[in-house]
């Protein structure tokens, strides 16, 4: 009632952490206060009743929230409004699951902390201090796995960290059964043992609180408590059947305890198998690329809906994952899909496959399972390129998705997955796996875009997914290269290879191009050039897509000018309008050209013919030689704005 649903499982991760931080360590200080009044043992209640004051005066500051249920009739009969209320849970059958986990893991609380306290003096041998000090060890780590908790799950219930947490407490049980334990072993143990119970409870008690009805929220947290004294109880009663009945010893007790915790892992990962590979996804992803998720509020939070996304790499179906609290179900091309390793997540996370092979009944059994699931309220992803590009830029789409969508009352949400072009994973070099990271943590924007109807046609969906790139661009921000310091690094990556060729015949090799480039920057704007063009940012360009245009961009952005490309199919009024707001004083362009196009000659312009008789073959020769030998970093810093020379 106090926090936005976004903030809840932080608000969660908080509470847990102090709750528990205040019952272990005020069982730890318990060692302290014997040792402290071991002649007056009375005057630890004077310390008792501070804090109890302490408390009270600190309740009288809770903000109030609404109350939800004022109307309801109270009754007396406290057993009869539990059982009833347990029977509407037990109908609900996650809720019920997150009940009997949630007591469970107060049974293995009370056991942990009670034997933790006979297993420090009879096994370890420690006097009352350090023993009290494995407590306060065991509860550090559970204010750590809290907060952290909190913070992994973001703005939502990160389920996938409670198989993990399950894991944390069976090997950490598991482990301090070790019969000849260390001091600082046992305290290594316990901290795991902390953070893993942190991982475990903060999301189970999050889902509970989020899916209880608003209207019966309090009776269920009522019955979720009594479940929890229920399992201290039991757990009481399970410390005392192991150690004083069957005479069993604290590294034992320990030891039955991960046991038990085996048949509570085994029972999560039953259900919640997608959880956990979610969050084993979210760690993966976050681990290799750092994430930008833009326009998250576009996926509506219910019911179905279709995702239309491009597709740059292998790791885009994980990062859509990654960016989105919801479910997703993928359509995965078959061949993919039916790899050995690949198909049992597949199946965990019900994956649709397809194919362009597949016969057409088979391609339409699949559509007609994507378009069931979405009617169902679920979330499917479409990859509408049909396969992975190979060029970077955007394929043409099929028009498979507008099946799915026909006549559904569902949204399709435009999707772009930028910067990852070039990554890992992504088709570069010849290779699309089996490469050298370019960086760490490769900067990554996915964006969602606006809802559009679900008969939206093929290519306003893909103009809508252009736009989201588009747009995507301009947050690449420090991690944006510059295009010609970007050209610099891949001549001198490849040098000898191919890089340009036009209609006319030109045929660069990559230094050939940069060598070009570096002459151009010298003939086109040489030092001694007129202050006013010093002055002018922009310089016109006048010339067709050909290998001497590219190569005059390149000049001019390596002076730290800005090309402007007018376009020459314009009108002469749409030209100078153009010119007029670009400010541009100088014109680069070629005499036959604008001959051909019927251009008329104006002043500022820079004819390519008359720069090509000042170039010797000598000049061509350095240049080139120049491109080859000067190293990459000298380059660029010379190419920030100055000369190359």
């Amino acid at each position: 009632e106090l926090l936005d649903e976004s903030k809840l499982s932080q608000g969660n991760g908080y509470m847990q952490m102090w709750t528990f931080l205040a019952i272990i360590l005020g069982t730890a200080c318990g060692g302290q206060l014997i040792t402290l009044f071991s002649a007056n043992v009375q005057y630890a209640a004077f310390v008792l009743v501070f804090f109890s004051v302490a408390g009270t005066i600190s309740s009288l500051f809770i903000s109030k929230g609404e109350v939800s249920s004022s109307k309801t009739k109270f009754e007396l009969n406290f057993v009869k409004e539990s059982f009833l209320s347990l029977k509407e849970i037990i109908r609900k059958k996650a809720l019920f699951h997150t009940l009997l986990a949630i007591a469970f893991f107060w049974f293995l609380g009370l056991v942990i902390q009670m034997n933790t306290l006979i297993y420090g003096k009879n096994v370890l041998g420690l006097s009352d201090m350090k023993t009290s000090l494995l407590v306060v060890f065991a509860s550090v780590g559970i204010g750590a796995g809290s907060a952290l908790a909190g913070r992994l799950s973001g703005n939502k219930i990160e389920f996938g960290i409670v198989p993990l947490g399950a894991i944390g407490i069976t090997l950490s049980c598991l482990f301090l059964g070790e019969p000849q334990p260390s001091f600082l072993g046992a305290i290594i143990r316990l901290v795991i043992l902390g953070l893993a119970a942190g991982f475990y409870i903060v999301p189970l008690n999050t889902f509970f609180q989020q899916k209880s009805p608003p209207n019966k929220r309090g009776k269920y947290l009522a019955l979720l408590n009594v479940t929890n004294s229920l399992g201290i109880l039991l757990g009481s009663i399970f410390l005392w059947f192991c150690g004083s009945y069957m005479r069993f010893d604290p590294a034992q007790i320990f030891f039955i305890l991960g046991v038990l915790s085996v048949i509570g892992t085994v029972l999560i990962f039953k259900y919640l198998p997608d959880a956990f590979l979610r969050f084993f996804n979210w760690v993966l992803t976050h681990s290799i690329y750092q994430i930008k998720v833009v326009g998250e509020e576009n996926l509506p939070e219910k019911g179905g809906a279709l995702l239309v996304c491009n597709h740059v790499s292998y790791a885009d179906p994980s990062l859509i994952l990654a960016s989105t609290k919801r479910h997703i179900r993928f359509l995965v091309f078959r061949n993919i899909y039916n790899v050995f390793f690949i198909k049992p997540l597949c199946k965990i996370m019900k994956a649709i496959p397809v194919s362009l092979n597949d016969s057409p009944k088979e391609i339409v059994r699949s559509l007609s399972e994507a378009r069931k699931a979405v009617e169902e309220g679920h979330v499917v992803c479409v990859f509408a390129e049909g396969g992975l590009t190979r060029t970077g830029n955007l394929l043409p789409f099929n028009r498979g998705f507008q099946h799915i969508m026909k006549d559904l009352d569902a949204p399709i949400i435009p999707m772009n997955i930028d910067s990852i072009w070039g990554s890992i994973f992504s088709y570069d070099n010849g290779k699309f796996f089996w490469k050298v990271p370019k960086r760490a943590l490769y900067p990554v924007t996915v964006s969602y875009g606006k809802p559009m109807p679900s008969s939206s046609p093929a290519y306003e969906v893909r103009l809508a997914v252009q736009e989201l790139w588009a747009k995507a661009f301009k947050l690449r921000g420090k991690y944006q290269e510059k295009l010609h310091m970007a050209f610099i690094r891949e001549a001198k990556k490849r040098p000898f290879k191919f890089a340009l060729a036009d209609s006319t015949g030109i045929n660069f090799k990559y230094i050939e191009a940069l060598g070009s480039v570096i002459l151009f920057s010298q003939k086109l704007f040489p030092k001694n050039e007129d202050p006013i063009d010093k002055e002018s940012e922009m310089i016109g360009v006048l010339l067709p897509a050909s290998c001497l245009g590219a190569v005059v961009n390149g000049a001019a952005l390596m002076v730290g000018k800005v090309p402007v490309n007018l376009n020459f199919t314009a009108s002469k009024e749409s030209i100078d309008s153009a010119i007029k707001q670009c400010e541009i004083i100088k014109i680069i362009t070629s005499r036959k050209f604008i001959s051909k196009a019927n251009i008329e000659e104006r002043p500022g312009m820079i004819f390519l013919e008359d720069l090509k008789e000042k170039i010797s073959r000598k000049e061509k020769v350095l240049s080139v030689l120049k491109a080859l030998i000067m190293p990459i970093f000298l380059m660029e810093i010379l190419a920030t704005g100055m000369f190359l020379v």
